[in-house]
């Protein structure tokens, strides 16, 4: 519980969620911990399979590597870890949020059925099964017509409790709106 955790997607960077995640281990004064999943490849049938798990792991490395620069430009003294997890990454990161004070993912932003029922999905999953709060970093759009909004799931349990009172204690600065929503299992 000393760390936060951020998923890094080797396929499209989130580098607000990068910037959001090592700026809100400062503030705790907590280590920060990237992770990049790479999901089993389902085709091994296929010629180039092979060719396709290579280049999406020389992908991932590629990606971890400018993350953990990106955040050291930003903040030199903040304590990161890095390790390529071989695994869905819905899964892995969940996996690994037992240990995590906080999970810090970027959005995709799929659309409602890909996002529900697509193997690629991460956002879904994670939020409904992690162990810890996770926060979701969009990229900025139209937030001069639609003010940013922090979503908070509670389903009464001790922890969503926790995770209800965290706007007061400091993100309500940093977002204009705040709701709740039940968490549905």
């Amino acid at each position: 519980m000393n760390e936060i955790l951020l998923g890094v997607d080797p396929r499209e960077q989130s580098v607000p969620a990068l910037v959001w995640a090592a700026d809100e281990a400062v503030r705790r004064g907590l280590a920060l911990r990237l992770v990049v999943a790479l999901p089993p490849a389902h085709d091994g049938i296929r010629y180039d399979a092979l060719a396709h798990e290579t280049a999406l792991r020389i992908r991932a490395e590629s990606a971890i590597a400018n993350a953990e620069d990106l955040v050291r430009e930003l903040h030199d003294g903040l304590r990161i870890a890095t390790e390529r997890v071989n695994g869905v990454p819905a899964t892995v990161l969940r996996d690994m949020a037992q240990h995590a004070a906080l999970v810090v993912v970027g959005s995709r932003r799929l659309g409602r059925a890909t996002e529900m029922f697509s193997e690629s999905s991460v956002v879904v999953p994670l939020t409904a099964r992690a162990d810890c709060p996770v926060v979701v970093v969009r990229a900025p759009e139209h937030t001069a017509v639609h003010p940013p909004t922090l979503v908070v799931g509670v389903d009464g349990s001790e922890s969503s409790q926790a995770a209800a009172a965290t706007p007061a204690c400091g993100w309500v600065r940093r977002f204009t709106a705040c709701c709740t929503a039940p968490r549905v299992r």
